[in-house]
């Protein structure tokens, strides 16, 4: 063989090798998605939710870590909305520091649940 045909056949096997890593990768990305502690998961809420049953009030120092969406504060209370995923979002409603409402909002029919008074599972069953 041909140096030139040595090297052409070293391109082809380095192109498969390649074209094989990345499909890979993206196949095991796609299987193990990225865990972001900065969003509010299901298994918090469910928490909070428990906590408050059990008649111990929720601070709002507990929300500090989670991206904050937007704030407004209207006539002393505090709106804080934070991000939960694609579709919903998280609505928090706080006097000083204690939350005294935790919203689950559909942004689509920007229906909500209150998971502090309501059965969050059965709202997101219904949705």
């Amino acid at each position: 063989m041909s140096k030139q045909t040595k090297i052409i056949i070293l391109v082809i096997i380095l192109f498969i090798l390649v074209t094989c890593g990345v499909t890979a990768l993206t196949i095991y990305y796609k299987t193990h998605p990225v865990q972001n502690d900065k969003i509010i998961t299901q298994e918090f809420l469910e928490d909070i939710s428990t906590r408050y049953e059990n008649n111990e009030e929720i601070s709002a120092k507990e929300f500090k870590d989670f991206t904050v969406l937007s704030e407004e504060v209207i006539d002393g209370f505090k709106y804080t909305n934070y991000q939960y995923n694609e579709l919903y979002d998280v609505n928090t409603i706080t006097i000083k520091n204690t939350i005294y409402a935790i919203y689950l909002i559909n942004r689509v029919t920007n229906t909500s649940c209150d998971i502090l008074h309501e059965d969050m599972h059965k709202y997101l069953r219904d949705e």
